[in-house]
């Protein structure tokens, strides 16, 4: 087993998830969100193949790392995904578009939150939100998924009500809220 691990190790598996954890360490962006859904889904589906091949004594270091890039992957991913209602939410002191046309913001977390709620993303998001809570000794239920996301869309709702009321031309604040709507 010492021998094999220490072929893991040169093949580049270590090199793999120290890699994964600067990817944890970078930026927080909600694009980044997605590739830590993906880096989960990948380490997720590759966990038991890592239990039987790194279970034993000698590959400890794997051992360690990869539970270490699992815990900051599931970490990133809940600060990420919890912080995106105060980015939304600081978005509504900023100017609303000058033509009355659709802020950038709204396409961006339309699509955002259709990503999210998609067959693709919804079902790894459950289960590292689950992890999470569980983590913090606290129960955790389908709806607070979809709360967090209605909660969103009023957070954008009220940047458009501000918004509006920020035209001069009560023409323009109508063909904004046409717009947003």
């Amino acid at each position: 087993m010492g021998c094999f691990a220490e072929m893991a190790a040169q093949t580049g598996i270590v090199a793999f998830l120290r890699f994964g954890k600067m990817v944890t360490e970078s930026k927080k962006d909600p694009i980044k969100l997605l590739k830590l859904l993906d880096i989960f889904a990948s380490l997720n589906k590759l966990r038991l193949d890592f239990n039987r091949l790194f279970g034993g004594k000698a590959c400890a270091e794997i051992q360690n790392l990869t539970r270490d890039l699992i815990k900051r992957v599931i970490e990133g991913s809940c600060e990420i995904f919890w912080e995106l209602l105060t980015q939304v939410e600081l978005q509504r002191a900023l100017s609303p578009p000058f033509d009355g046309g659709v802020p950038k913001l709204v396409s961006f977390i339309t699509n955002y939150c259709n990503r999210l709620l998609g067959d693709d993303y919804m079902p790894i998001l459950t289960q590292v939100l689950g992890i999470h809570r569980s983590w913090k000794q606290e129960k955790f239920h389908d709806r607070i998924l979809t709360v967090a996301i209605l909660d969103l869309i009023k957070a954008l709702e009220q940047n458009f009500v501000t918004w509006s009321k920020a035209y001069q031309d009560t023409t323009l604040s109508f063909l904004f809220s046409m717009n947003t709507h």
